[in-house]
């Protein structure tokens, strides 16, 4: 989500990228490089990237992400819903070690969005469970939850972190719950 722009824009309103995205200027390091297109993969130093498909429930276009470095693999979901991919993504990229995954299930009614949808416009907590799983992860961490709840217009799924860890124990993964901005290491996390 990013600032509104054009007639309607006033302080406080965001928007998800209904129409082309606004660039920001690359450095000359970067501009020549070709950025990731889903299933295309790039190495940068000791790191493998690759980049998956990926959409969230108001229709923008998305990638996921996984990254190793030192034989772990780590997965980013970014603000993805379920979708029919995660097989694939395991397939070409995959199992993962670590899968952070958005749990907070938000109804989104924005303004520029009318009618409003009734369906979630990021994964619910169980369905984020379901994809770590797909995905052969181990370890699970929970991701974009209990910062954005601003109702009405965006209002989070409840008790999202202990569902998440429920089903995510249900099917065989160690849910990893930190406070947002905490760091760890794959080696402090049981990985494959």
């Amino acid at each position: 989500m990013r600032p509104c722009t054009g007639p309607s824009r006033s302080p406080g309103r965001v928007t998800t990228s209904n129409g082309p995205a606004k660039r920001r200027p690359r450095s000359a390091s970067t501009a020549s490089r070709p950025r990731l297109q889903p299933w295309e993969e790039r190495g940068v130093g000791p790191f493998r990237i690759g980049a998956g498909p990926s959409v969230d429930g108001l229709g923008d276009p998305q990638l996921c992400w996984v990254v190793e470095c030192d034989g772990v693999r780590v997965f980013h979901g970014g603000d993805t819903i379920f979708h029919g991919q995660w097989w694939s993504i395991a397939r070409r990229f995959g199992p993962v070690d670590i899968a952070f995954v958005p749990i907070n299930g938000p109804i989104v009614e924005l303004p520029h969005l009318q009618p409003p949808s009734p369906f979630n416009a990021v994964m619910l907590p169980e369905e984020a469970a379901v994809a770590a799983h797909i995905l052969g992860a181990r370890v699970a961490v929970p991701i974009h939850y209990g910062t954005l709840h601003k109702s009405p217009i965006y209002i989070e799924t409840p008790r999202a972190v202990e569902r998440f860890e429920k089903r995510a124990r249900e099917l065989g993964i160690t849910p990893l719950v930190t406070p947002p901005g905490e760091w760890f290491t794959p080696r402090n996390a049981p990985v494959h």
